[in-house]
């Protein structure tokens, strides 16, 4: 995610429903729905597309959630 110029967020997919700033929101989605999995909190209320989170934003995000996934799957594991 990093490495998407801004310039491109509005661009098209291959996935008819997502540019590319909707397919980093689903992946940050995606990412709360695993976090929420290994900390054992349902996941229904946790949308799939998360638009929320400004641009500038997006792969920090997406960055800081996939360490917290990491660490809440290993307390989770032991």
């Amino acid at each position: 995610m990093a490495a998407v110029p801004t310039r491109h967020l509005d661009t098209r997919t291959p996935c008819e429903d997502f540019d590319v700033r909707s397919l980093m929101g689903h992946l940050i989605g995606t990412a709360h729905r695993g976090l929420a999995t290994a900390r054992r909190v349902p996941t229904r209320d946790i949308p799939h597309v998360i638009s929320s989170v400004p641009d500038a934003e997006l792969a920090p995000t997406y960055a800081t959630l996939s360490t917290s996934i990491r660490e809440a799957w290993c307390t989770a594991g032991g």
